[in-house]
C-alpha cells in the first residue's frame, strides 16, 4: 500500500476492494502532518471519512477523532460489520464529537493542544464530516480559512508531539469532507477554492452513474503538494443498494488528468 500523502485513504479503499488484503502498517515515517480533502455527495464522503476511522484504529491502531454536526446513529450493513470487527480496545480508539457551531468546532480543535501535556498520546487522525454545515449563514469564505488554518495547524502541533513521544504513531493525519453544491444552492466554489490552499490533497467523488439503488462513482486524488504517487490516482467506487462500498483502482494514464473526475 502506498505511504503517499492519502496513505489512510488509499488503506481504506484498498481493505474494501475486490481482493481485499489483510490489514498492515503503511509504513509512513512521522514528520509532516498529511492533510486531504473529500469533496462531493455528502452522504457519500461522510462513508468514506467512517471508513477511513475505522482503518486508522483497526491497521494502524491509532486513536481517531471524529467531528460530525449530526449524531450517527445508523450505518449501512457493511459499514455497522466493519465497525463490529474492531475489538474493543480499538474501537475505544475512536471518539465521535458532535459540535453544535462552527464556535463549538473551533474550540473542540484549539483544546487539542493541550493534548501535549496528557500522558495518552495525542490522535494520530482527525476528521471532520460536513464542513459546508458549520458554515452555513456565516461569512463562509473567512470562516473556512480560519478554520482550516486551525485544523492543519493544529496537525502540525500534534504530528510534532507525536514524533517527540517517539511512539511510532504519527504523523497526524488530517481528513474534512466538503460538498460545495449544498441544497442544490450551488454557494460554495468560492468556499472549495479557499479550502485548496490548505489541503495538500484533494479526494473528489463524482457520480458516475446509477442502476436502480446502486450507484457508481469516479473518486479521484489531486492537489499541487501531492506526491508523485498521489497525483492523479483514480478509483472507481459502487455503492450497492445494501450499502456495501467496492472500490476498484484504476490505472493511471500520464497524459490523463483527474479534471474529468474532479468536477465537485
Amino acid at each position: 500500500m502506498s505511504a503517499g500523502m492519502c496513505d489512510v485513504l488509499e488503506l481504506a479503499f484498498g481493505a474494501h476492494g475486490p481482493r481485499a488484503t489483510p490489514s498492515r502498517d503503511t509504513g509512513v515515517p512521522g514528520g509532516t502532518p498529511r492533510t486531504a480533502l473529500v469533496t462531493g455527495d455528502g452522504r457519500v464522503s461522510g462513508h468514506v471519512l467512517i471508513l477511513s476511522a475505522v482503518t486508522a484504529a483497526a491497521d494502524l491502531d491509532v486513536r481517531v477523532l471524529f467531528y460530525t454536526h449530526t449524531p450517527i446513529q445508523a450505518l449501512p450493513g457493511p459499514l455497522q460489520e466493519a465497525m463490529s470487527r474492531l475489538g474493543p480496545d480499538r474501537l475505544k480508539k475512536i471518539r465521535f464529537i458532535y459540535p453544535g457551531c462552527v464556535e463549538d468546532l473551533l474550540q473542540e480543535v484549539a483544546s487539542l493542544h493541550q493534548m501535549a501535556s496528557a500522558p495518552s498520546p495525542p490522535p494520530s487522525l482527525i476528521l471532520v464530516d460536513g464542513l459546508e454545515w458549520y458554515l452555513q449563514g456565516r461569512e463562509e469564505e473567512s470562516a473556512a480559512a480560519r478554520l482550516a488554518a486551525l485544523l492543519c495547524d493544529t496537525a502540525a502541533f500534534l504530528t510534532r508531539d507525536l514524533d517527540r513521544r517517539g511512539e511510532g504513531r504519527g504523523p497526524c493525519r488530517l481528513i474534512v469532507s466538503f460538498h460545495p453544491d449544498r441544497d442544490g444552492r450551488g454557494p460554495g466554489e468560492a468556499v472549495l477554492s479557499v479550502l485548496d490552499r490548505y489541503f495538500q490533497v484533494k479526494c473528489g467523488l463524482d457520480e458516475a452513474g446509477a442502476e436502480g439503488s446502486r450507484r457508481e462513482w469516479h473518486v479521484c486524488m489531486s492537489g499541487p503538494s501531492s506526491s508523485e504517487s498521489d497525483v492523479g490516482k483514480r478509483w472507481h467506487l459502487v455503492v450497492e443498494d445494501n450499502g456495501a462500498m467496492e472500490f476498484r483502482e484504476i490505472a493511471n494514464r500520464a497524459t490523463e488528468s483527474c479534471e474529468k473526475y474532479d468536477k465537485s
